[in-house]
């Protein structure tokens, strides 16, 4: 009979892979008390958990809110399942594969240059780790979330234009409280892309003033 080996599964390759991502080379990994390297799969596995289930979560909210919508409004949540879950994933990707491991050399060279001994605990590298990817897995839904605003009417398209220089301090402001530095390098990490994502949810706002400009003329 095949047994399955507990301490040699799937959230246990994925921390090591998390490792040799995020982590420079001259930094270890080490525990400091005997449940930790539990405590970081289990979060590892509710992370992992999240992402591949995000699809279903947003399918399952949305037949919540079914019943009290329109016909028109549940066509609206059916099709975003889609762009919502490659944001989510954009977001994830986009903070695993730069935002971390850059901040993670940019703030251990620090200790470099102090000549110390540069250790990381396991909990405090994997929460750090799913802070950054749900952070911005949740923020990459800015254009969604935009569009869905203009689309049921609450915010116009041209209150996205005429409000840019505001969203952009706002951004400097939010990316400079949640890095873990005083820099004000690595926040621009999230402001860019956020600046990025804003841009492309204006354009998509645009495309529904377009469209109901269209049918109106069409109408007369």
């Amino acid at each position: 009979m095949i047994y399955l080996d507990v301490y040699d599964n799937i959230s246990s390759d994925i921390v090591s892979l998390i490792q040799e991502i995020t982590l420079p080379e001259y930094v270890e990994v080490i525990l400091t008390t005997p449940g930790q390297a539990l405590v970081a799969q289990l979060y590892v596995a509710i992370l992992v958990g999240i992402i591949f289930s995000f699809p279903i979560i947003l399918r399952e909210s949305s037949a919540f809110l079914s019943p009290g919508l329109y016909p028109d409004e549940k066509r609206i949540l059916r099709n975003l399942i889609i762009p919502s879950t490659i944001l989510f994933v954009s977001g994830v990707v986009f903070a695993l594969y730069i935002v971390v491991p850059y901040t993670m050399d940019f703030l251990y060279k620090y200790g470099l240059a102090l000549q110390a001994q540069t250790f990381i605990t396991i909990n405090e590298l994997i929460s750090f780790v799913v802070f950054f990817l749900l952070a911005f897995g949740i923020s990459f839904q800015l254009p969604v979330i935009m569009w869905v605003l203009s689309r049921i009417g609450l915010v116009k398209p041209k209150v996205w234009k005429e409000n840019w220089r505001y969203t952009f301090i706002f951004l400097v402001i939010f990316g400079a409280i949640i890095t873990p530095d005083g820099s004000g390098i690595t926040m621009w990490f999230i402001v860019l892309p956020m600046m990025f994502l804003y841009v492309i949810g204006y354009l998509a706002t645009k495309t529904i003033k377009d469209k109901n400009e269209n049918l109106t003329a069409l109408s007369v």
